[in-house]
């Protein structure tokens, strides 16, 4: 399903758990004004580019990482081979949500997601927000207290093709909520990938 705000550009989450699809960054002529057309050089978002991890440890057991996808072709045997695949994924989506199970017998606990964009009819400004929304449920399924903890991936696509990209990276933190928010200094002639994207996690 897509999701991000509706004149904002989109995003793709399918049922192999990567996002695909890129299509935030103003890379086609109806972008562009004037009669020349400069086209962007489009960032390489595959689907690695924003990925989910899991971490369990259940009792005194060695912990566990799993990959919340499904994907042979993101295994990455010798940087991160103990991070395997979740055995399969259950995937419902009706516009403007998908809904994620994580199926995997060999973990201690069940794992869900609901992904969304801010949706409100006749409410423009809501609506228009460019972001997705990731709201994971964590529950125990074993008799053993387990240590559970998520992790994740995401690619900086910033001044993409530029000679010094000049990117700036700030952490700050309010209440229960961190924010990793990403800059770029650099300029282009054609400024499709000059702004900034934000991650953040409560």
């Amino acid at each position: 399903t897509a999701l991000g705000g509706i004149g904002t550009g989109s995003v793709e989450i399918r049922s192999d758990g990567y996002f695909h699809e890129w299509m935030i960054f103003n890379l086609g002529p109806w972008a562009q004004s004037g009669s020349r057309v400069q086209l962007g050089t489009p960032p390489e978002m595959d689907p690695g580019a924003f990925a989910f991890f899991l971490r369990t440890q259940s009792g005194d057991d060695a912990p566990q990482v799993r990959r919340l996808g499904t994907r042979g072709d993101q295994n990455e045997l010798y940087s991160l081979s103990w991070a395997k695949n979740v055995e399969a994924i259950d995937y419902d989506a009706t516009f403007p949500v998908a809904a994620l199970r994580y199926l995997d017998s060999t973990l201690p606990v069940a794992v869900s997601s609901t992904i969304f964009s801010p949706f409100a009819p006749h409410d423009a400004r809501t609506s228009g927000t460019p972001g997705v929304h990731v709201a994971f449920t964590i529950r125990n399924t074993s008799a053993k207290h387990v240590r559970a903890s998520l992790a994740t991936r995401l690619a900086n696509p910033l001044a993409w093709g530029a000679a010094d990209r000049a990117l700036k990276l700030a952490v700050t933190k309010d209440g229960a909520t961190t924010y990793l928010t990403m800059r770029t200094g650099a300029t282009l002639p054609q400024p499709s990938t000059i702004g900034s994207l934000g991650l953040s996690v409560t």
